[in-house]
């Protein structure tokens, strides 16, 4: 569930940029305006800092 609740926040990200006349309109273009949680992972922020931090003996935050 905690899942879909932050998908359903980065899609609110997405179209409120492109209500407010995002010229680039990554969000779009990059199709991360879907719920398909695939499309919302960042390999470098999803899973590298993650694992980096849990190596480090830290919380994995990413």
């Amino acid at each position: 569930m905690l899942i879909y609740i932050n998908i359903l926040h980065e899609i609110s990200h997405g179209v409120v940029a492109l209500w407010l006349g995002d010229v680039t309109g990554r969000a779009k273009y990059a199709g991360r305006l879907t719920l398909n949680p695939k499309t919302h992972i960042d390999p470098i922020g999803s899973i590298l800092v993650p694992v980096c931090f849990l190596f480090m003996g830290q919380i994995a935050f990413g």
